[in-house]
């Protein structure tokens, strides 16, 4: 079955440098999603289209691997 996706975010780390009163994420953590995590999930999912993809977490450039 493909799944068609209009929106889809995907929160690339947990880590963070601020400590935002209004932040709904909880505490900040040690972790990142790698590029082959990302593709995993992309392929075993079966997605065939996404209008808008959007990556986030606690502070994206944190995950230095994605930026490259």
């Amino acid at each position: 079955m493909k799944i068609l996706y209009h929106d889809l975010q995907i929160e690339i780390t947990r880590r963070c440098t601020g400590d935002c009163k209004h932040c709904c994420r909880g505490d900040q953590q040690n972790l990142d999603l790698t590029k082959e995590e990302i593709d995993a999930l992309l392929n075993y999912n079966d997605i065939h289209s996404v209008n808008r993809l959007l990556f986030s977490g606690g502070n994206p450039p944190l995950n230095g691997e994605m930026l490259e």
